[in-house]
């Protein structure tokens, strides 16, 4: 059995309508996570002329995210403050930063919003709410990315601005950017599509459509090298663009038919399933050395993969590999950081891993990354 790896392309004919609400007076679907976060910040920019001429407008990001969510504002000339995240993925502000600052970026991970369990100063505040007022007292813009919630169902907070991320980690899709803003509309023009990067992640997709049905061994290692090569040249691609493209057509009629409901409920019972075995099999071993992020998921959560912390990640990913389970790890450290702010953050970036838990997987695929993992324990207990 084969587990992970890129999303199939979604065969829209087979998928029942569910739509997609949206919280925001102006929305717009983007090509790429990135580009939904350029428009956001371009329209920020240009929501006050005197923004674009001030020296170096202030930011304060989470020092624990994407180098691809980072470059955009790098790009765009801004200052960035960095703010701790704990190994529970938890937020961890400074009042002098965060206060003088003139955007905040509030991230979610795994399925979890764990701004709302935010420190401030090194005590967890009492309410995220209270918090976002007194940022709007200020003038401070609040920026959500909302890559690793899309699919929770508790509404967004009632103060908010822009918010921005991507499908694609969720589903076999093109395009999958986005960009909401809560009051007026985008003012930025959008370009159509880029037609050389959609075609090579068409191509991509339809590969992994032909992996995930392959049995002949030659044909799924051909299929996998050839797949890896077209995505990473459309990734390559990406990487270089800071233009604000649009996403192509077929990606919305995606969207539109999708059965979100569907991917919530099997993704909450394969976490479920997972996070209760494990927890078992930690305990029965006595291992320190694996930890689940979230041991539990709440009601309203939807995770997009099943997280942990694992001491020895390289022996754990070797493990995988030889149960063929594709593994992910979000994210490297940023090159930016520095000082103890990197060092606490390396005790993330290090050691997590990511296994899949999604749509594509019933009981007995959770049941195989089950066997993997009690025999990585079972070898290092």
């Amino acid at each position: 059995m084969r587990v992970g790896g890129l999303f199939p392309v979604i065969k829209k004919d087979k998928l029942p309508a569910a739509g997609l609400t949206c919280p925001a007076d102006d929305s717009r679907w983007m090509m790429s996570g990135r580009c939904g976060i350029l428009l956001t910040l371009e329209d920020w920019l240009a929501s006050d002329p005197q923004r674009r001429t001030r020296t170096s407008p202030r930011v304060y990001l989470p020092a624990y995210t994407c180098e691809t969510v980072v470059t955009s504002f790098l790009k765009l000339g801004l200052s960035i403050e960095y703010y701790l995240v704990d190994t529970e993925l938890k937020p961890h502000f400074e009042s002098d930063k965060l206060f003088n600052t003139d955007l905040c970026l509030f991230s979610a991970y795994y399925g979890r919003e764990t701004y709302r369990e935010a420190y401030l100063d090194g005590n967890q505040i009492a309410s995220f709410d209270s918090l976002l007022q007194k940022l709007q007292e200020k003038e401070i813009c609040v920026f959500f990315d909302l890559t690793h919630s899309l699919l929770n169902t508790e509404p967004l907070p009632e103060i908010w601005d822009y918010a921005a991320g991507s499908f694609r980690e969720w589903m076999g899709i093109y395009s999958g950017g986005f960009a909401l803003k809560h009051q007026g509309s985008f003012k930025p023009d959008v370009l159509p599509a880029n037609e050389q990067y959609i075609a090579l992640r068409k191509q991509a997709l339809n590969l992994a459509s032909a992996l995930a049905s392959a049995s002949n061994q030659a044909d799924i290692a051909k299929l996998r090298d050839l797949c890896d090569d077209v995505f990473w040249q459309g990734e390559m691609m990406l990487s270089q663009s800071f233009d604000l493209y649009a996403s192509d057509p077929e990606s919305l009629e995606i969207l539109k038919a999708c059965d979100f409901e569907c991917m919530r409920s099997v993704r909450r019972d394969n976490y479920h399933f997972l996070a209760d075995k494990v927890s078992q099999m930690l305990e029965k071993y006595n291992q320190a050395g694996v930890k689940i992020v979230f041991p539990t998921i709440q009601a309203t959560e939807c995770p997009s993969h099943f997280t942990l912390l694992v001491e020895d990640r390289e022996a754990f990913t070797k493990k995988m590999d030889s149960w063929q389970i594709k593994t992910s790890v979000y994210w490297p450290i940023l090159d930016g950081l520095q000082g103890d702010l990197r060092k606490q953050t390396e005790k993330i970036t290090d050691h997590i891993i990511s296994l899949p838990c999604d749509q594509r997987y019933d009981r007995q695929a959770m049941i195989w990354l089950l066997c993997a993992i009690a025999e990585y324990l079972e070898e290092n207990h």
